[in-house]
């Protein structure tokens, strides 16, 4: 089953030491079903670039694993460097 993004007009920005990333916080959503398995998660997606590579990361949960494990995420994203 395919999922989609769905997008929100608002994002926060996240800077690490190696990458500044656009964080957009919504929902996944089925694509062309009605099976709602994800309708309690929230998404993630985060963007950044560095040069002319472009970085898309998602991370996705039920909402009392997302705050039981936000440091996790948080080491997590300040981890990635960019490739030269």
């Amino acid at each position: 089953m395919a999922v989609f993004f769905v997008p929100k007009e608002s994002s926060d920005t996240l800077k690490t030491d190696y990458l500044v990333w656009e964080k957009q916080v919504s929902k996944l959503k089925p694509h062309g079903s009605n099976d709602n398995r994800f309708k309690d998660y929230i998404a993630w997606r985060l963007l950044s670039k560095f040069g002319n590579t472009y970085y898309t990361m998602y991370i996705w949960a039920k909402p009392m694993m997302m705050q039981q494990y936000s440091s996790t995420f948080q080491s997590m994203i300040e981890s990635f460097k960019p490739v030269k």
